[in-house]
């Protein structure tokens, strides 16, 4: 952690539930029983930042699919999507 930055009980929470430990323990590291393999990518996100990410997102995505390249590129994906569902209804 960076020098001067402190947790909020809910950042600690998600450490102490990550880690197997709490703050007053001497060790951070968690009892092999506790101890469960996850993906490298297997994270976990508070709602306040999936909403602002959709916050900046979706507004960028809209700009993108209502700009003549965005609904050329939705045109040309859409036939492709009709050509591969013919193919797997053959």
């Amino acid at each position: 952690m960076q020098k001067g930055v402190s947790m909020n009980q809910n950042q600690q929470k998600i450490v102490e539930k990550r880690s197997g430990s709490t703050a007053n323990k001497k060790t951070c590291m968690p009892k092999k029983d506790n101890v469960t393999k996850s993906s490298k990518y297997d994270i976990e996100l508070p709602q306040s930042i999936i909403d602002s990410f959709a916050r900046f997102l979706v507004p960028e995505m809209r700009k993108y699919y209502e700009s003549e390249q965005g609904r050329q590129e939705f045109k040309e994906w859409e036939a492709k999507r009709k050509e591969q569902e013919k193919k797997e209804d053959e």
